[in-house]
């Protein structure tokens, strides 16, 4: 006797229910070699790259979910003029477990900033200053071997964001050659 659509259904749900939640501990080991490949900035409050990765583990409940998004590790990189945010989400919904996200997120510029905050205090009378969905500069998903390569997406990312145009009005520094020089050495004399 042939099973129902619904108890397939059913029985395939289970199973993957039955896949494992993003290995957070093994993932962060890769996450850290990754940053491991550029000296830590001198901070007085972190003394390695560990200090910095925040990490959110799976709650016993995550696993019974079938819905919703979860972040599980979080890295802040500062440059001299940008802060930004590379995050690594996993879906709760049994179809994609095996498959996460990463993305990378910019700061508010502080013109956008206060130009924002006037206008969602003035709509909303309250201003949140979470980051918007065109503070993403990346978003991609992964597979747990391929999370080495959505890094360096995130910080190809980062470098484009980073590039500026020089500025047009001043000229290049270019060498310029002095006079030549005379050198007068003394005549080889014999002993």
């Amino acid at each position: 006797m042939p099973l129902s659509k619904a108890a397939k259904s059913a029985v395939k749900k289970e199973l993957l229910l039955e896949e494992p939640l993003l290995d957070v501990v093994g993932t962060k080991t890769v996450l850290l070699k990754w940053l491991g490949q550029w000296n830590r900035p001198e901070n007085p409050e972190s003394s390695d790259w560990t200090d910095l990765v925040q990490e959110f583990p799976a709650d016993p409940g995550d696993n019974e979910l079938t819905s919703g998004m979860r972040m599980r590790l979080v890295v802040r990189l500062t440059t001299s003029g940008n802060r930004y945010l590379i995050a690594i989400l996993e879906s709760l919904d049994p179809h994609s477990r095996g498959v996460y996200f990463i993305s990378v997120f910019v700061n508010w510029k502080e013109s956008e900033y206060r130009f924002q905050q006037v206008v969602e205090s003035s709509y909303a009378d309250h201003f949140d200053g979470t980051l918007k969905a065109k503070h993403t500069l990346w978003a991609q998903t992964f597979r747990r071997r391929e999370l080495l390569d959505a890094l360096n997406s995130c910080a190809v990312a980062i470098l484009g964001h980073e590039l500026i145009v020089p500025p047009t009005d001043e000229t290049p520094d270019i060498v310029k050659r002095g006079p030549g020089e005379i050198l007068s050495f003394p005549e080889p004399f014999d002993d």
